[in-house]
């Protein structure tokens, strides 16, 4: 897919990136403050985990709720 938002650029100098899987979902979030979050997909496109920049992970079941988490 073509048109995914790569860049923000904020008035305060700081930007946040994105990168993105063959279907257009997100899967790394760069924020403002260099720390990035990254999703890994399924078969589907649904999310099966989440990882936030300090390490912790989101474990999701077979649908986007939640399902475990560790720190």
């Amino acid at each position: 897919p073509d048109g995914e938002v790569l860049r923000i650029n904020h008035p305060d100098g700081t930007h946040e990136t994105f990168t993105y899987n063959e279907l257009g979902q997100v899967l790394t979030h760069t924020d403002g403050k260099g720390q990035t979050t990254q999703l890994l997909r399924n078969g589907r496109g649904l999310p099966k985990w989440r990882q936030d920049a300090k390490g912790q992970t989101i474990t999701y079941e077979n649908t986007t709720r939640p399902f475990a988490s560790s720190p």
